[in-house]
C-alpha cells in the first residue's frame, strides 16, 4: 500500500501524498520494539 500512495505521487505530482507515504515507511522501519516486532498500538508518539 506504501508503494501504491508513492507511485500516485509521483504520477500526479502530489507532495501531500509523498510525504504521506515517507511517514508511513519511516513508522514501519522505526516503529518496532526492542525484539524487532511492530508495535501493536501508538498513541501520541510513543
Amino acid at each position: 500500500m506504501i508503494s501504491a500512495i508513492a507511485k500516485s505521487a509521483g504520477v500526479i505530482g502530489d507532495e501531500k501524498l509523498l510525504k504521506a507515504a515517507k511517514q508511513a515507511m519511516d513508522f514501519i522501519l522505526n516503529g518496532r520494539d526492542e525484539k524487532g516486532y511492530l508495535k501493536h498500538s501508538f498513541i501520541d508518539g510513543q
